[in-house]
């Protein structure tokens, strides 16, 4: 046809869209007219994305090498993600208004934004609208074709959360991308420090969450993102620089796509520590500081991990493993799962401070120093309960104070791990100790209950050890 006879015809197809049902074969057609040479105009309808193999190019890209980069996860997604998109043309998105802070940048400069006069545009320019970046995204993944993502801070997610939930009930390939994942994201203060949202974005059925410990890790998160083509992923990503755990790469992609694997191991452990993300390096510089053989497992995705044979699983959580431990910057509830409701739950309960997010951890007791000391405080307490057999042994015989009170102080906890509840103190009798424990606690800021707890639950109470 002549540019004319195009024009014409292009025309004709705009106005028969007002009354033709089929609108999909009618844009299929005005992008071949529009510019029938381009493989990157309206991605949806052109026949060499819909036969565009994910896998096979994925085992044609090279891995990044990170080196020995200390190096946030944020700043690995964006490396990443300026890999994959070189050479999987599908991916389309871009941040609220985030570009630097969600290192999207490159991928903004490099492919150009979107618009009615640059088709060929891959990066969606959404401004602070997150919300409406979300339901783009889902109206991108139904139309076909392409993987969109969108980016902006954890904290936000809040905004777009029916969004999210109904990219999950749709089942659609839409990735979040959210950084400043904790309380570390520091000054911006609380209003910016996630605490809840880790917790909150996890009981959303069908939506898969990834928090990648370091650089390596969150490539293959990418990686296995991209390949999960029947759910939602969201991935969480830190301000802060991680150091690498210098695991084999075989190692971290293959648990990577288990969702959860064991990154230090013994046949008999003493105890065992489930982690995430930036606690990773965390939790294994506080193990390294006790002389205890500590099973130490990294759960990238609980939804993966879930769905894996029960065999897998009974290798992973080590049931015969009665000291359980969890370790996450954000809400303990939910860890329940896997360290049982007597296991030691290390948190961040609270909201957090306007500070640096060093100075934060120091203040809400998030260090290796104060997670170390939880660990010892409750293995001191948990040899002392042992030894008692009963109810009356524990009204009768007197607790080591200062065990209890250091528990207090660490932990904000009960001594065993368990958050602090009416029957840990009403089983104590005597009054002195009582009287103790009352002004440690109200010394921290801690809340502890003192009114008589129901007969049925001292029935109830059975030997701790």
């Amino acid at each position: 046809l002549s540019n004319m006879n195009k024009n014409k015809l292009f025309n004709y197809l705009i106005q028969l869209m007002e009354t033709e049902n089929n609108m999909r074969m009618l844009t299929e057609l005005i992008a071949k007219l529009y510019d029938y040479k381009s493989k990157l105009v309206l991605y949806s309808y052109d026949s060499f994305l819909f036969d565009f193999n994910i896998d096979d190019a994925l085992k044609k890209i090279s891995d990044i090498e990170f080196s020995d980069e200390i190096i946030a996860t944020r700043k690995a997604f964006g490396m990443t993600l300026d890999q994959l998109a070189k050479h999987i043309p599908m991916i389309v998105g871009g941040s609220a208004d985030l570009d630097g802070s969600n290192c999207t940048t490159n991928f903004a400069n490099e492919y150009g934004d979107f618009s009615s006069s640059n088709p060929k545009g891959r990066n969606i320019a959404f401004g602070v609208r997150e919300f409406p970046m979300g339901a783009i995204l889902n109206g991108i993944s139904l139309y076909g074709g392409l993987i969109p993502f969108g980016g902006t801070f954890l904290v936000f997610s809040d905004y777009m959360r029916s969004a999210i939930r109904l990219s999950a009930i749709q089942k659609l390939h839409v990735i979040y991308e959210f950084t400043h994942d904790s309380i570390f994201v520091g000054e911006d203060g609380p209003t910016h420090q996630p605490v809840e949202h880790i917790m909150s974005l996890r009981s959303i059925p069908d939506l898969m969450v990834f928090r990648p410990a370091d650089a390596v890790e969150t490539e293959f998160c990418f990686e296995t993102i991209l390949e999960n083509n029947t759910n939602p992923s969201t991935i969480l990503l830190t301000r802060q620089k991680l150091p690498l755990t210098k695991l084999d790469k075989n190692i971290i992609k293959d648990g990577v796509k288990k969702g959860a694997y064991i990154v230090v191991n013994h046949d008999n452990p003493d105890a065992i520590v489930f982690t995430t993300g930036s606690e990773l390096s965390l939790t294994l510089s506080a193990v390294e500081s006790l002389n205890q053989n500590i099973k130490v497992v990294n759960m990238p995705c609980w939804e993966i991990f879930n769905q894996q044979s029960d065999r897998y699983k009974d290798e992973i959580l080590t049931h015969n493993c009665k000291k359980r431990i969890s370790i996450e910057a954000g809400t303990v509830l939910g860890w329940e799962k896997f360290v049982g409701k007597d296991g030691l739950k290390i948190g961040i309960n609270e909201f957090g401070f306007s500070a640096p997010g060093k100075d934060v951890a120091e203040k809400l007791n998030f260090t290796k120093q104060s997670i170390s000391e939880m660990k010892a405080n409750s293995k001191k307490f948990y040899m002392q309960m042992k030894k008692r057999r009963s109810v009356r042994d524990f009204q009768n015989k007197s607790f080591d104070i200062n065990i209890i009170k250091n528990a207090i102080r660490s932990a904000g906890t009960a001594p065993n791990g368990a958050n602090l509840q009416p029957w840990h103190f009403v089983i104590i009798k005597n009054d002195k100790i009582k009287k103790e424990i009352r002004i440690a606690a109200e010394k921290e800021e801690k809340k502890f209950y003192s009114y008589k707890a129901p007969e049925e639950w001292l029935k109830a109470l059975k030997p701790l050890g």
